[in-house]
């Protein structure tokens, strides 16, 4: 009669999960290792005929849905209040609402239906090269939200990093031939359904305190910090964790200066996004705090007026 399998702490103590982890890492350089054979960009007419005319048509679109949201808002409601750039502050939060909407449902679809839900360690790497566009879609959203942040939208300087950020790994991936894009629906797409209800919240704070005292600020508050949350770091981390881990075997394994600047700079530009998503999810849950605090003390308030 064979023995039983061994339990992993018989293994530990055996030495052997060790082995297997090592071992595992070993085939793991062993199916990747020959990815550095690929030439360093995807070839340049797919470049020039495909990626660089959808940025073009990316960010001429957002200009032009902009322009035409901000002249229908200024037409509906005409006013000489000082305050009338904020129809061309709501259109910019309306257009970043339709943009949001469109990736975050096409990212989620693909996500969820068309990619492998175990891919090789290769597929993580090379392949897929019709979702360039999700890419090239990001280069231009975010081409064209940093001077829309600067000087429209008094956006934080951990906004416009993001979006740097989002422009490199974008480029990247739209561009070279180990570019990743197997991860490009949740990274450039599903991760956008958090802002949408962002996207509603900045457009009700831009608008004053009526819209901020009413109950359904409140209620898409809540619908953003849950989303986020979500979104961002309970799905974030495991996806975050297998794009740096293949990016550094793909460094590892690397014997020239390009692909390790490459891929060194994937990895920087993940670390510095996984941190914004962080930062901004620390916030998040100080805010749900208070409102759970704040909501409890009002309740404290008036059962004690009640009972004097």
């Amino acid at each position: 009669m064979d023995d039983p399998p061994l339990t992993q702490t018989e293994m530990v103590d055996h030495g052997l999960l060790k082995v297997q982890k090592v071992s595992a890492f070993s085939r793991e350089i062993e199916f990747v290792s020959h990815l550095h054979e690929n030439p360093l960009f995807l070839p340049w007419e797919h470049i020039r005929d495909n990626v660089i005319p959808a940025v073009l048509v990316t960010i001429a679109f957002l200009v032009v849905i902009h322009q035409t949201l901000a002249f229908l808002l200024a037409k509906r409601f005409p006013s000489k209040n000082p305050r009338a750039y904020l129809y061309s502050s709501g259109s910019y939060r309306a257009t970043n609402l339709l943009v949001n909407l469109f990736l975050g449902v096409v990212g989620t679809y693909h996500y969820t239906q068309t990619l492998p839900q175990h891919p090789a360690p290769s597929e993580r790497v090379e392949g897929f090269d019709s979702l360039y566009w999700l890419a090239a879609v990001q280069f231009g959203y975010n081409a064209w939200g940093i001077p829309m942040g600067l000087f429209l939208a008094n956006e934080s300087p951990g906004i416009i990093l993001h979006h740097v950020c989002v422009m490199v790994g974008a480029f990247q991936s739209g561009c070279f031939s180990n570019g990743c894009r197997y991860i490009n629906p949740f990274f450039f797409g599903l991760i956008e359904m958090s802002s949408i209800p962002l996207s509603v919240m900045n457009f009700m704070k831009d608008h004053g305190d009526a819209y901020q005292s009413a109950w359904s600020f409140h209620a898409i508050r809540i619908t953003f910090a849950v989303s986020f949350l979500f979104t961002r770091v309970y799905l974030w981390m495991p996806e975050m964790y297998q794009f740096i881990r293949i990016c550094a075997v793909m460094g590892y394994t690397c014997t020239s200066a390009p692909p390790i600047i490459f891929w060194t700079s994937a990895i920087t530009v993940m670390v510095i996004l996984t941190f914004l998503q962080l930062y901004w999810a620390s916030k998040i849950v100080k805010g749900l705090l208070g409102i759970v605090l704040g909501e409890s003390n009002n309740l404290r308030i008036s059962v004690l007026k009640k009972v004097v």
